[in-house]
């Protein structure tokens, strides 16, 4: 008897059930569907940022990227070295001789060194000059060690510098991260690389010994 009052309600019941679990189901993937529209929203700001930030400087990025890449080259700048050290010598009236540069190693500063090794001869005060107008021009460019001899009024100093470069970066920024405006420390590198004077090419002739005496021959 209890059975038969029982029955009409067992549909109703298997009705609940089914409905219980489908709004679980429904429940769960509305949740996901609006992780997913707050996750795209979220990725959608921080490209639009980025876009905005393209935007105002699209005009400065190329020269910056220039510049950055003709201060610290991403290869062996040995030849732009050479060229410049034969362009601010011609400016004093000096020719560098036997110009000679060694293989990339690893610097103590963690970017990649090259060494470039030549002689110059000329008045004591201008071979002097020149020496320090080597840090004035790009690529970056130190004195690494100099050997000075003078003899009849004429110097002639034996010269190692050292130059950098590095390699481009192999990691980009994730997509949905945030780009970021330059640092004021960024900003202050940028301007004082503004100021070192860029790379001019030389034809590198052939020296022509005998042109004139060598004194530290004698």
């Amino acid at each position: 008897m209890k059975i038969n009052i029982l029955r009409p309600f067992i549909p109703l019941v298997i009705i609940i059930i089914l409905f219980s679990a489908t709004a679980k189901f429904g429940l769960a993937k509305i949740s996901e569907v609006r992780s997913k529209i707050s996750q795209a929203q979220r990725e959608e700001r921080v490209l639009s940022q980025k876009l905005s930030v393209l935007s105002d400087v699209e005009v400065g990025v190329s020269n910056d990227s220039s510049l950055v890449s003709s201060t610290i080259p991403n290869r062996n700048p040995s030849l732009i070295v050479a060229s410049q050290i034969k362009v601010e010598a011609g400016l004093l009236g000096l020719t560098p001789l036997n110009i000679k540069s060694g293989t990339g190693i690893e610097d103590k500063s963690g970017l990649s060194r090259v060494d470039v090794n030549f002689d110059i001869e000329g008045q004591r005060s201008t071979v002097l000059e020149f020496l320090k107008k080597i840090e004035g021009f790009a690529p970056i460019t130190l004195v690494e060690k100099v050997k000075l001899n003078e003899v009849g009024g004429v110097a002639r100093a034996q010269v190692t510098v050292k130059t950098f470069f590095a390699e481009l970066p192999k990691k980009l920024p994730a997509l949905g991260e945030a780009l970021n405006d330059l640092t004021p420390d960024e900003k202050k590198i940028l301007t004082e690389a503004s100021g070192l004077r860029q790379p001019l090419f030389v034809n590198f002739s052939a020296s022509t010994p005998g042109e004139r005496p060598d004194p530290f021959s004698q």
